[in-house]
């Protein structure tokens, strides 16, 4: 299973690595800069800590929960996350 992983100040966010518009992978058209993440393919923005769409993105970004335990980070993917995507 692919996932993408940031960190942000102290904290580490996990998602799926393609974008919830039209399925374009984050890891190729994805920029993270100032606590937000860009799919460059059609500009959709998301907060990176809560996931909440910005500006022109109609959904949410979904996150893996993760847990920093003794410098190791532990994601958990008891749920697979996954998107109904656009046309």
């Amino acid at each position: 299973m692919k996932v993408l992983v940031t960190r942000i100040d102290d904290d580490f966010v996990a998602f799926p690595p393609l974008c919830p518009h039209m399925a374009e992978p984050l890891e190729s058209s994805g920029i993270c800069a100032d606590g937000m993440l860009t799919c460059t393919k059609h500009i959709w923005q998301w907060d990176l800590k809560t996931g909440e769409p910005r500006g022109e993105a109609e959904k949410p970004l979904l996150h893996y929960p993760t847990k920093l335990d003794g410098g190791e980070l532990w994601i958990d993917f008891d749920r697979e996350l996954t998107y109904e995507y656009d046309d």
